[in-house]
């Protein structure tokens, strides 16, 4: 029995990781979707604080969505700005590639969560802004029916 437990586990391992990969695949898809909005491309702030606004209720994932633009500034629907300039994972895509980064802890409330951008292009197809979202406790939810027998699961 212990060495079916230990030859299987990997397997299980693996299928988790799987899962988890596609969730975030369809995470960068629905971020990819929401930046070829043309009410998010076009850039007028209202309006796109109205579709990160639905977006956010739609997609119940999203804690928060906001748009950071060239100049280093970053836009939050509730009126909040930040620099975010500085952070590897918003360089990634404001030179035109989309980037997870790996959880961290949200300041505040201490729960775990992962920032997602993507690039928002002009019709020229260069970056003039970026979308990017704070994904919640999603990793947890995802994996929680993952399980080897009664007693073994994968968490995080």
């Amino acid at each position: 029995m212990h060495g079916q437990v230990e030859e299987n586990i990997p397997q299980v391992a693996d299928n988790g990781a799987m899962i988890v990969r596609k969730q975030l695949d369809y995470f960068l898809a629905e971020m990819k979707g929401i930046a070829r909005n043309k009410e998010i491309q076009g850039m007028d702030w209202e309006t796109q604080k109205r579709v990160l606004e639905s977006e956010t209720l739609e997609v119940r994932i999203f804690l928060g969505m906001g748009i950071y633009s060239l100049d280093g500034n970053a836009r939050y629907p509730d009126g909040k700005t930040i620099f975010l300039g500085d952070r590897e994972y918003i360089q990634t895509a404001k030179n035109g590639k989309s980037k997870f980064l790996q959880y961290h802890y949200l300041t505040g409330d201490g729960n775990p969560v992962m920032m997602v951008a993507t690039p928002i292009n002009g019709d020229d197809g260069k970056p003039k802004a970026v979308l990017f979202a704070v994904l919640t406790k999603w990793l947890n939810r995802g994996i929680a029916p993952i399980k080897y027998g009664k007693r073994i699961f994968l968490y995080h």
